[in-house]
Protein backbone atom coordinates (compact mmCIF):
# COMPACT_ATOMS: atom_id res chain seq x y z
CA UNK A 1 0.00 0.00 0.00
CA UNK A 2 1.30 3.44 -0.98
CA UNK A 3 2.21 5.31 2.23
CA UNK A 4 3.52 8.55 0.78
CA UNK A 5 2.11 11.37 -1.31
CA UNK A 6 3.11 10.99 -4.96
CA UNK A 7 3.25 14.22 -6.94
CA UNK A 8 1.27 13.76 -10.15
CA UNK A 9 1.57 17.14 -11.87
CA UNK A 10 2.22 20.84 -11.30
CA UNK A 11 1.28 23.84 -13.44
CA UNK A 12 0.94 27.62 -13.18
CA UNK A 13 -1.87 29.63 -14.76
CA UNK A 14 -1.81 33.43 -14.68
CA UNK A 15 -0.02 33.60 -11.35
CA UNK A 16 -1.92 30.68 -9.77
CA UNK A 17 0.12 27.57 -9.00
CA UNK A 18 -1.63 24.17 -8.88
CA UNK A 19 -0.07 20.86 -7.87
CA UNK A 20 -1.77 17.50 -7.43
CA UNK A 21 -0.76 14.58 -5.21
CA UNK A 22 -2.11 11.06 -4.70
CA UNK A 23 -1.82 8.43 -1.98
CA UNK A 24 -3.43 5.32 -0.58
CA UNK A 25 -2.67 5.88 3.09
CA UNK A 26 -0.13 8.69 3.75
CA UNK A 27 -0.65 11.15 6.58
CA UNK A 28 -0.93 14.92 6.13
CA UNK A 29 2.01 16.64 7.79
CA UNK A 30 1.12 20.33 7.32
CA UNK A 31 -0.39 22.54 10.01
CA UNK A 32 -3.45 24.59 9.04
CA UNK A 33 -4.88 27.90 10.17
CA UNK A 34 -8.38 26.94 9.04
CA UNK A 35 -10.30 23.85 7.89
CA UNK A 36 -13.70 23.70 6.20
CA UNK A 37 -15.39 20.30 6.36
CA UNK A 38 -18.72 19.13 4.95
CA UNK A 39 -20.42 16.13 6.53
CA UNK A 40 -21.75 13.56 4.08
CA UNK A 41 -23.86 10.42 4.10
CA UNK A 42 -20.85 8.36 2.91
CA UNK A 43 -18.48 6.65 5.29
CA UNK A 44 -15.64 7.97 3.11
CA UNK A 45 -16.32 11.46 4.47
CA UNK A 46 -14.58 10.33 7.67
CA UNK A 47 -11.37 9.31 5.95
CA UNK A 48 -9.66 12.71 5.87
CA UNK A 49 -9.78 13.07 9.67
CA UNK A 50 -7.66 9.94 10.05
CA UNK A 51 -4.82 11.62 8.15
CA UNK A 52 -4.06 14.15 10.89
CA UNK A 53 -2.16 14.01 14.14
CA UNK A 54 -3.20 16.09 17.14
CA UNK A 55 -3.39 19.88 16.96
CA UNK A 56 -2.63 20.36 13.26
CA UNK A 57 -5.71 22.56 12.72
CA UNK A 58 -6.18 25.87 14.54
CA UNK A 59 -9.81 26.52 13.54
CA UNK A 60 -12.38 24.25 11.90
CA UNK A 61 -15.91 24.83 10.61
CA UNK A 62 -18.07 21.71 10.24
CA UNK A 63 -21.11 22.07 7.97
CA UNK A 64 -24.02 19.63 8.28
CA UNK A 65 -26.49 20.06 5.45
CA UNK A 66 -30.19 19.33 5.76
CA UNK A 67 -32.46 18.72 2.80
CA UNK A 68 -36.21 19.33 2.63
CA UNK A 69 -36.78 17.18 5.73
CA UNK A 70 -34.68 16.52 8.83
CA UNK A 71 -32.07 13.87 8.05
CA UNK A 72 -32.95 10.60 9.76
CA UNK A 73 -30.34 8.53 7.98
CA UNK A 74 -28.35 6.79 10.72
CA UNK A 75 -25.11 6.74 8.75
CA UNK A 76 -25.26 10.53 8.28
CA UNK A 77 -25.76 11.14 11.99
CA UNK A 78 -23.10 8.56 12.87
CA UNK A 79 -20.65 10.38 10.60
CA UNK A 80 -21.53 13.67 12.27
CA UNK A 81 -20.71 12.26 15.72
CA UNK A 82 -17.50 10.61 14.53
CA UNK A 83 -16.32 13.80 12.82
CA UNK A 84 -16.65 15.69 16.09
CA UNK A 85 -14.32 13.15 17.70
CA UNK A 86 -11.86 12.88 14.82
CA UNK A 87 -11.31 16.57 14.06
CA UNK A 88 -8.19 17.42 16.07
CA UNK A 89 -8.60 21.20 16.05
CA UNK A 90 -8.18 23.81 18.77
CA UNK A 91 -11.50 25.44 17.89
CA UNK A 92 -14.41 23.73 16.13
CA UNK A 93 -17.41 25.74 14.98
CA UNK A 94 -20.45 23.59 14.26
CA UNK A 95 -23.48 25.80 13.65
CA UNK A 96 -26.58 24.50 15.35
CA UNK A 97 -29.17 25.82 12.94
CA UNK A 98 -32.80 24.94 12.60
CA UNK A 99 -33.55 22.35 9.93
CA UNK A 100 -34.25 25.02 7.30
CA UNK A 101 -31.28 27.28 8.04
CA UNK A 102 -28.74 25.17 6.19
CA UNK A 103 -31.10 23.72 3.62
CA UNK A 104 -28.82 22.28 0.97
CA UNK A 105 -30.77 24.09 -1.77
CA UNK A 106 -30.35 27.58 -0.29
CA UNK A 107 -27.05 28.14 -2.08
CA UNK A 108 -26.44 31.90 -1.90
CA UNK A 109 -27.55 32.25 1.72
CA UNK A 110 -25.51 29.27 2.84
CA UNK A 111 -22.36 30.49 1.11
CA UNK A 112 -22.74 33.88 2.79
CA UNK A 113 -23.24 32.19 6.18
CA UNK A 114 -20.21 29.94 5.69
CA UNK A 115 -18.01 32.92 4.87
CA UNK A 116 -19.18 34.69 8.03
CA UNK A 117 -18.02 31.71 10.13
CA UNK A 118 -14.37 31.95 9.08
CA UNK A 119 -12.40 33.25 12.09
CA UNK A 120 -10.56 36.53 11.61
CA UNK A 121 -7.29 35.05 12.84
CA UNK A 122 -7.34 32.63 9.88
CA UNK A 123 -7.51 35.42 7.28
CA UNK A 124 -4.06 36.70 6.32
CA UNK A 125 -1.58 36.45 3.46
CA UNK A 126 -0.19 32.94 3.24
CA UNK A 127 -2.72 31.41 5.62
CA UNK A 128 -3.04 27.65 5.13
CA UNK A 129 -6.60 26.46 4.58
CA UNK A 130 -7.68 22.83 4.38
CA UNK A 131 -10.92 21.92 2.59
CA UNK A 132 -12.36 18.43 2.39
CA UNK A 133 -14.59 18.31 -0.71
CA UNK A 134 -15.62 14.66 -0.43
CA UNK A 135 -19.09 15.52 0.88
CA UNK A 136 -19.72 18.87 -0.84
CA UNK A 137 -22.08 19.37 -3.81
CA UNK A 138 -20.41 20.81 -6.92
CA UNK A 139 -22.28 24.10 -6.70
CA UNK A 140 -20.75 24.88 -3.28
CA UNK A 141 -17.30 23.65 -4.27
CA UNK A 142 -17.10 25.88 -7.35
CA UNK A 143 -18.66 28.95 -5.73
CA UNK A 144 -16.50 28.86 -2.60
CA UNK A 145 -13.35 28.28 -4.62
CA UNK A 146 -13.85 31.55 -6.48
CA UNK A 147 -14.73 33.50 -3.34
CA UNK A 148 -11.67 32.17 -1.49
CA UNK A 149 -9.34 33.08 -4.33
CA UNK A 150 -10.96 36.43 -5.16
CA UNK A 151 -11.85 37.98 -1.81
CA UNK A 152 -9.39 36.67 0.74
CA UNK A 153 -5.71 37.68 0.79
CA UNK A 154 -3.97 34.80 -0.96
CA UNK A 155 -4.98 31.75 1.09
CA UNK A 156 -2.82 28.68 0.50
CA UNK A 157 -5.53 26.10 -0.28
CA UNK A 158 -5.09 22.38 0.37
CA UNK A 159 -8.09 20.54 -1.09
CA UNK A 160 -8.65 16.85 -0.37
CA UNK A 161 -10.94 14.46 -2.22
CA UNK A 162 -11.39 10.84 -1.15
CA UNK A 163 -12.24 8.69 -4.17
CA UNK A 164 -15.34 6.52 -4.07
CA UNK A 165 -15.63 2.78 -4.57
CA UNK A 166 -18.09 2.26 -7.43
CA UNK A 167 -16.82 -1.24 -8.18
CA UNK A 168 -19.99 -3.00 -6.98
CA UNK A 169 -22.39 -0.54 -8.60
CA UNK A 170 -23.27 -1.80 -12.05
CA UNK A 171 -26.91 -1.01 -12.68
CA UNK A 172 -28.40 2.21 -14.01
CA UNK A 173 -30.77 2.71 -11.09
CA UNK A 174 -27.85 2.87 -8.64
CA UNK A 175 -26.29 5.71 -10.55
CA UNK A 176 -28.86 8.34 -9.59
CA UNK A 177 -27.71 10.55 -6.74
CA UNK A 178 -30.66 12.93 -7.01
CA UNK A 179 -34.26 12.99 -8.12
CA UNK A 180 -36.23 15.31 -10.34
CA UNK A 181 -35.27 18.59 -11.97
CA UNK A 182 -36.18 21.88 -10.31
CA UNK A 183 -34.39 24.46 -12.46
CA UNK A 184 -31.19 25.28 -14.30
CA UNK A 185 -29.07 28.08 -12.85
CA UNK A 186 -25.67 29.61 -13.31
CA UNK A 187 -23.48 28.75 -10.34
CA UNK A 188 -23.19 31.79 -8.02
CA UNK A 189 -20.33 34.05 -9.19
CA UNK A 190 -20.09 32.14 -12.49
CA UNK A 191 -22.78 33.68 -14.70
CA UNK A 192 -19.95 34.86 -16.95
CA UNK A 193 -20.01 37.77 -19.37
CA UNK A 194 -21.65 36.32 -22.49
CA UNK A 195 -22.25 38.19 -25.72
CA UNK A 196 -25.81 37.16 -26.53
CA UNK A 197 -25.35 38.07 -30.18
CA UNK A 198 -23.00 35.09 -30.50
CA UNK A 199 -23.78 31.34 -30.44
CA UNK A 200 -23.05 29.02 -27.53
CA UNK A 201 -20.71 26.08 -27.15
CA UNK A 202 -21.36 23.78 -24.19
CA UNK A 203 -18.85 21.49 -22.50
CA UNK A 204 -20.60 18.66 -20.67
CA UNK A 205 -18.53 16.98 -17.95
CA UNK A 206 -20.49 13.74 -17.91
CA UNK A 207 -21.28 11.62 -14.87
CA UNK A 208 -23.84 8.92 -14.20
CA UNK A 209 -27.07 10.94 -14.44
CA UNK A 210 -27.79 11.03 -18.15
CA UNK A 211 -31.24 12.50 -17.67
CA UNK A 212 -29.62 15.74 -16.51
CA UNK A 213 -27.30 16.12 -19.48
CA UNK A 214 -30.17 15.39 -21.86
CA UNK A 215 -32.47 17.86 -20.13
CA UNK A 216 -29.96 20.73 -20.33
CA UNK A 217 -29.20 19.92 -23.96
CA UNK A 218 -32.87 20.12 -24.95
CA UNK A 219 -33.53 23.31 -22.96
CA UNK A 220 -30.47 25.28 -24.01
CA UNK A 221 -29.98 23.97 -27.57
CA UNK A 222 -26.33 25.00 -27.95
CA UNK A 223 -25.00 25.18 -31.49
CA UNK A 224 -22.00 23.03 -30.55
CA UNK A 225 -21.26 20.50 -27.78
CA UNK A 226 -18.26 18.70 -26.35
CA UNK A 227 -18.54 15.77 -23.94
CA UNK A 228 -15.78 14.84 -21.49
CA UNK A 229 -15.82 11.51 -19.64
CA UNK A 230 -13.59 10.37 -16.77
CA UNK A 231 -11.17 7.66 -17.89
CA UNK A 232 -9.41 6.18 -16.07
CA UNK A 233 -12.12 6.53 -13.44
CA UNK A 234 -12.64 5.37 -9.88
CA UNK A 235 -13.48 1.82 -11.03
CA UNK A 236 -12.44 -0.33 -13.98
CA UNK A 237 -15.89 0.05 -15.58
CA UNK A 238 -16.38 3.73 -14.66
CA UNK A 239 -16.23 4.94 -18.28
CA UNK A 240 -18.63 2.25 -19.47
CA UNK A 241 -21.15 3.14 -16.75
CA UNK A 242 -21.01 6.83 -17.66
CA UNK A 243 -21.45 6.10 -21.39
CA UNK A 244 -24.33 3.72 -20.72
CA UNK A 245 -26.19 6.23 -18.56
CA UNK A 246 -25.65 9.03 -21.08
CA UNK A 247 -26.59 6.98 -24.11
CA UNK A 248 -29.70 9.04 -24.92
CA UNK A 249 -27.79 12.32 -24.54
CA UNK A 250 -24.97 11.18 -26.82
CA UNK A 251 -27.44 9.97 -29.43
CA UNK A 252 -29.39 13.25 -29.31
CA UNK A 253 -26.28 15.40 -29.69
CA UNK A 254 -24.78 13.11 -32.33
CA UNK A 255 -21.55 12.25 -30.52
CA UNK A 256 -19.94 8.87 -31.05
CA UNK A 257 -17.16 7.30 -29.02
CA UNK A 258 -14.46 8.74 -31.29
CA UNK A 259 -15.87 12.23 -30.71
CA UNK A 260 -15.57 12.05 -26.93
CA UNK A 261 -12.73 13.42 -24.83
CA UNK A 262 -11.43 11.31 -21.95
CA UNK A 263 -9.62 12.70 -18.92
CA UNK A 264 -8.16 11.11 -15.78
CA UNK A 265 -10.75 11.38 -13.00
CA UNK A 266 -8.29 12.77 -10.48
CA UNK A 267 -6.16 15.08 -12.63
CA UNK A 268 -7.61 18.60 -12.30
CA UNK A 269 -4.71 20.10 -14.28
CA UNK A 270 -5.46 17.86 -17.25
CA UNK A 271 -9.15 18.82 -17.30
CA UNK A 272 -8.16 22.50 -17.00
CA UNK A 273 -5.89 22.17 -20.05
CA UNK A 274 -8.55 20.37 -22.07
CA UNK A 275 -11.12 23.10 -21.41
CA UNK A 276 -8.51 25.78 -22.13
CA UNK A 277 -7.67 24.25 -25.54
CA UNK A 278 -11.35 24.17 -26.46
CA UNK A 279 -11.81 27.77 -25.38
CA UNK A 280 -8.77 29.06 -27.30
CA UNK A 281 -10.31 27.79 -30.53
CA UNK A 282 -13.64 29.61 -30.05
CA UNK A 283 -12.71 32.71 -28.03
CA UNK A 284 -14.25 35.82 -29.55
CA UNK A 285 -16.51 33.77 -31.82
CA UNK A 286 -18.72 31.85 -29.38
CA UNK A 287 -19.81 31.93 -25.74
CA UNK A 288 -18.68 29.04 -23.58
CA UNK A 289 -20.73 27.30 -20.88
CA UNK A 290 -19.45 24.40 -18.79
CA UNK A 291 -21.89 21.92 -17.27
CA UNK A 292 -20.19 19.92 -14.46
CA UNK A 293 -22.34 16.80 -14.09
CA UNK A 294 -19.49 14.37 -13.50
CA UNK A 295 -16.78 13.79 -10.89
CA UNK A 296 -16.13 16.42 -8.24
CA UNK A 297 -12.52 16.63 -9.38
CA UNK A 298 -13.58 17.56 -12.92
CA UNK A 299 -15.85 20.22 -11.41
CA UNK A 300 -12.87 21.56 -9.45
CA UNK A 301 -10.84 21.86 -12.65
CA UNK A 302 -13.76 23.64 -14.33
CA UNK A 303 -14.09 26.01 -11.39
CA UNK A 304 -10.40 26.92 -11.56
CA UNK A 305 -10.75 27.62 -15.28
CA UNK A 306 -13.80 29.77 -14.64
CA UNK A 307 -11.92 31.69 -11.96
CA UNK A 308 -9.11 32.54 -14.39
CA UNK A 309 -11.52 33.22 -17.29
CA UNK A 310 -14.37 35.25 -15.80
CA UNK A 311 -16.19 35.64 -19.13
CA UNK A 312 -17.21 31.95 -19.33
CA UNK A 313 -20.34 30.56 -17.66
CA UNK A 314 -20.81 27.46 -15.49
CA UNK A 315 -24.28 25.96 -15.21
CA UNK A 316 -25.81 23.76 -12.52
CA UNK A 317 -29.05 21.81 -12.62
CA UNK A 318 -30.90 21.99 -9.32
CA UNK A 319 -32.55 18.66 -8.40
CA UNK A 320 -35.77 18.36 -6.45
CA UNK A 321 -34.14 16.03 -3.95
CA UNK A 322 -30.79 14.48 -3.08
CA UNK A 323 -30.68 10.76 -2.31
CA UNK A 324 -28.99 9.43 0.80
CA UNK A 325 -26.41 7.12 -0.75
CA UNK A 326 -23.53 5.27 0.86
CA UNK A 327 -20.33 5.32 -1.19
CA UNK A 328 -17.38 3.74 0.57
CA UNK A 329 -13.81 4.84 0.12
CA UNK A 330 -11.98 3.87 -3.08
CA UNK A 331 -8.28 3.20 -3.55
CA UNK A 332 -6.83 6.70 -3.65
CA UNK A 333 -7.03 10.03 -1.89
CA UNK A 334 -6.14 13.14 -3.89
CA UNK A 335 -4.66 16.35 -2.50
CA UNK A 336 -4.60 19.56 -4.53
CA UNK A 337 -2.45 22.51 -3.46
CA UNK A 338 -3.54 25.84 -4.96
CA UNK A 339 -1.63 29.06 -4.32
Amino acid sequence: MQKKWTKIEEESFLGMNISSYRTESAMIEDNFDFALIFNSYDSRSLEYAKLFNAKQINNAVLINFQSDKPVKDTNYNKNKENLRLLIKADNIIEPEYSENKFDIFDYKRNITDILALIPEDAIFNGAKWFIDITGIPNIYLISLLKVFKQIYPSPDLHILNVSGNYQSIDTEVHMHFSKGISKDIYIPYFAGQPDFSKPWKYIFLLGFEGDRSLSILKKCEPISCVAIVADPGYAHNYKEMALKNNECFLKEVGLKNDDLIFSDVGNIIEIYKIINNIYINIKGEMNLCIVPLGPKTHALGAGLFGYVNSEISIMYQVPQKYFLKEIKRGKYMWLYKIK
